[in-house]
Parts: C-alpha cells; sequence; structure tokens
C-alpha cells in the first residue's frame, strides 16, 4: 500500500473532522432550537410529552448509528488474501487486460463505467453484463491485491473496501460491507426525526399557538425564535 505523506495525511484529518463538526453543529443546533426555544412556548399537555418522548428517543437512536457507522470499520481486505488463490497471476493479468480495454472505450466515448474484456482472439473489448461485472473477482494494483466480488479501492482512505458502496464526507468514512446496517439506519432516523419536527412545527403555526404565528412563511419559524432569544440577551 502506497504510503501517504505528511501533509496529506494531515489534509485528510482536518477535512474528515470538519464534516463531523459540521453535521454535529446542524444536529445540536435543530435540537436547542425545538427543545429549549420553540416547545416551551407551545401549550403544555399530554400530547407534548409525547412529541418530546419520540423526538429524543429517535434523536438518540439517529447519534448512535452515526457515531457506529464513524467508528465502525467498513471492513477492509486482509493483507494475505492472495494466498487463498491459486489463480492470482490469471486475476491479475485479466485485470491488466480490462483496464487497457476500459481506456480504449473511453477513448472511443463508449463511457468510463463500461466494465470491458477482451475477447480470445482479438483485441477489441466485449462489453460484460451487469451479472459477471459484479459477481468476480478483479485486482488492485494500488494495493497489490485481489479484490473479491463488490470491492473497491478507495482513494481518500487509501485502502481496498469489501461491498463498498461509497465514501461519506459526512461519516468521514466508506460505507461498506461492516457499516452500511448503520447508515442506511443513520439515514433512516435522520429522516424520522425531521419528520417529527417539521410536522409539529407546521401544525403549531397553521393553528396558531405560539407566538410566532405573524411569520410569514412556515420555514422560517425554526430559526427566527432563535434569532428573538439572541435579541432579548442582547438588550437586557
Amino acid at each position: 500500500m502506497p504510503p501517504q505523506s505528511q501533509s496529506a495525511s494531515g489534509r485528510n484529518a482536518c477535512t474528515k473532522w470538519s464534516a463531523i463538526l459540521i453535521v454535529a453543529g446542524i444536529i445540536a443546533y435543530e435540537y436547542y432550537v425545538f427543545m429549549f426555544i420553540f416547545l416551551p412556548r407551545t401549550s403544555t399537555s399530554a400530547m407534548n410529552l409525547l412529541i418530546i418522548l419520540l423526538f429524543n428517543f429517535f434523536t438518540f437512536l439517529l447519534l448512535w448509528s452515526w457515531y457506529k457507522c464513524i467508528f465502525t470499520s467498513p471492513g477492509t481486505i486482509r493483507p494475505n488474501i492472495n494466498d487463498d488463490y491459486q489463480n492470482v497471476e490469471e486475476i491479475k493479468a485479466r485485470a491488466e487486460r480490462e483496464a487497457k480495454a476500459r481506456a480504449l472505450a473511453r477513448s472511443r466515448g463508449e463511457g468510463k463505467n463500461n466494465r470491458l474484456r477482451l475477447d480470445e482472439e482479438g483485441q477489441e473489448p466485449e462489453i460484460d453484463d451487469f451479472v459477471t461485472r459484479v459477481q468476480r473477482e478483479s485486482y488492485c494494483f494500488r494495493c497489490n491485491l485481489v479484490k473479491p466480488a463488490r470491492a473497491h479501492h478507495c482513494r481518500i482512505c487509501n485502502t481496498c473496501i469489501l461491498r463498498m458502496d461509497h465514501h461519506c464526507p459526512w461519516v468521514a468514512n466508506c460505507v461498506g460491507l461492516r457499516n452500511h446496517k448503520f447508515f442506511i439506519l443513520f439515514l433512516l432516523y435522520a429522516v424520522i426525526a425531521i419528520l417529527i419536527l417539521v410536522a409539529v412545527l407546521v401544525f403549531d403555526y397553521w393553528l396558531g399557538n405560539s407566538d410566532i404565528r405573524n411569520v410569514r412563511a412556515p420555514f422560517r419559524v425554526f430559526y427566527l425564535p432563535l434569532k428573538r432569544e439572541l435579541h432579548k440577551k442582547r438588550t437586557r
């Protein structure tokens, strides 16, 4: 595996934690405005208690799944994986031919995502079907390792990821075999928490139960209470 320079490693770490801090800031801001500014202005009832319990429950699950997605390894290829294959040279040679075929396809404008192979007699590439593309092993020339089916090399993580989906900057990690479940749960809980928040804000706005009824657009309900709260503190 090629070593990274210290400057490149420092930039990657800075970018990683910057993205995490941005997401954490958005979640904290939404939680603070909703729980400590908006809800206290509404009428107290059993429904409000239910809303608080549901919102906190799904926010906790959101943070838990986000944490697991960040700090769970997506699954990398073992350094000795080549020992599991008796035809490493054959796989490597086929990967080289396919790389040349893809380059030829790109030069012809056939698209960079085409998975190609050379026929047995000539040098003309043929397009593989999707099943063949994802169900056979290949070879990574950066890691010098055999790549199992659906494994890909991530240039950001600088390693090959098992069943790689994509590299997500907002979790500062690749989404792969071992953390794909947590990524899906993170998205699911985020959507549920946001739906609860938006439903309560819009419902309360149209009923006029709080003191922000004079806001002209419902989506401005979210940040206006915080703006007013800060203004009050400055004028005291």
